[in-house]
C-alpha cells in the first residue's frame, strides 16, 4: 500500500469506517471485543506492509488535527457509539 493513502485518510471516512467496524463487533462477546479488533488491527497493518505504532501515530494525528476542526464531531460520535453501544 501507498503509506500517502494512510499519511492522507479523512477523518470523516475513517470514523465511518470506524462506526461499521462497532456495529459488527456487537454481536461479540464483551471480552472478545478489544481482542478481535485487535487481531484485526494487527493482520491489516501487516497486510498493508506497515507497523501498528505507524498506524496508531497517523490516527492520533487525525485525531488532534479534528480537534482544531468541525470534524470534531465525527470522533466525539464513535467515541460515544462505543460507550453506549457495546456490550459490558
Amino acid at each position: 500500500m501507498n503509506l500517502d493513502q494512510l499519511n492522507n485518510a479523512d477523518i470523516t471516512e475513517v470514523t465511518m469506517g470506524a462506526f461499521v467496524l462497532v456495529d459488527a463487533m456487537q454481536a461479540l462477546k464483551p471480552g472478545v471485543q478489544p481482542l478481535a479488533a485487535g487481531l484485526l488491527f494487527i493482520a491489516l497493518c501487516d497486510a498493508v506492509g506497515t507497523t501498528p505504532s505507524r498506524v496508531l501515530e497517523i490516527v492520533s494525528r487525525l485525531r488532534r488535527a479534528s480537534d482544531e476542526s468541525h470534524d470534531q464531531q465525527h470522533v466525539k460520535a464513535i467515541e460515544l457509539y462505543i460507550q453506549q453501544e457495546l456490550r459490558k
